[in-house]
């Protein structure tokens, strides 16, 4: 009797230790299986958020595209930029020259920077922008292009914006500074009939007049001429001087002032 009552006290504990144990292990699964839903619940709601920015926040793109549009000039496209967040965009030429500039709503865009001299140099361009939580970021590009001498420049046309002999016809020859038997390039151009009125007058030259140098030779010379009378007699009246040096730099234009108040300008082309 004593042993079946023992025996039943102890099944009894063994079944109320192991209620107890399955209650614990219910609870502390319940629990955990409650913290991974919260996390995954927060883990897909900030993976949405990411997604979300990333799809609406286009991240800066510095690819561009470069070019030579002028003698020692090099252009840069700058790709376009939907974003109207501030922009910045640093350009460092190569030769020792840096610029940066802040601009809203960036879209294509063209900048030129014009070097001292030929050579080779390394192009780069940094575009940043912040995204809608005040993050920066940032994309770099680099090129290295070559600037080259061109081969040929052209006198293309000139301008008189001043000229003290109106209503006579003008006319202009182009030779070389030889002072004995010059060289002629141009042998004048037809008569163009000036006055106050039609200033400034641009004569463009019936084709480019390409200027070849010859290292006896200092360079050219531009003679202005007028005429009373179409295809009259021609007087002298400037001579204007195109050195050698004055290509160093390759311009698009000279400018002339002469002592008897007329003023011209020379305009190049380059090849």
């Amino acid at each position: 009797m004593r042993t079946t009552m023992k025996t039943r006290i102890n099944f009894l504990l063994i079944t109320i230790s192991t209620l107890l144990l399955i209650s614990c292990s219910d609870n502390r699964d319940d629990e955990i299986d409650r913290i991974n839903s919260i996390k995954n619940f927060m883990s897909g709601q900030n993976n949405g958020q990411n997604s979300n920015n990333q799809n609406s926040f286009e991240q800066p793109n510095a690819k561009f595209t470069s070019k030579i549009t002028r003698p020692l000039t090099v252009t840069l496209s700058l790709p376009y930029q939907s974003e109207t967040n501030l922009t910045s965009v640093t350009i460092d030429w190569g030769d020792g020259t840096t610029e940066t500039n802040y601009i809203r709503y960036y879209k294509y865009s063209d900048i030129s920077h014009q070097y001292e001299s030929i050579g080779v140099y390394k192009i780069t361009l940094t575009l940043g922008k912040y995204d809608e939580n005040g993050y920066y970021h940032t994309d770099k590009h680099q090129e290295v292009i070559t600037v080259e001498a061109p081969s040929a420049k052209y006198l293309t046309k000139i301008e008189i914006s001043q000229y003290n002999k109106s209503n006579t016809y003008m006319v202009l020859r182009v030779t070389d500074q030889y002072n004995f038997y010059p060289d002629v390039y141009y042998n004048y151009t037809s008569p163009y009939l000036l006055s106050n009125a039609n200033l400034p007058a641009v004569i463009t030259l019936d084709s480019p007049l390409k200027l070849d140098y010859n290292v006896e030779k200092d360079g050219w010379q531009v003679e202005i001429y007028y005429e009373t009378t179409k295809n009259g007699t021609k007087n002298k009246l400037n001579t204007l001087e195109i050195d050698e040096a004055d290509f160093s730099k390759y311009p698009k234009s000279l400018i002339y002032t002469c002592n008897n108040g007329n003023k011209y300008i020379l305009y190049f082309e380059y090849k």
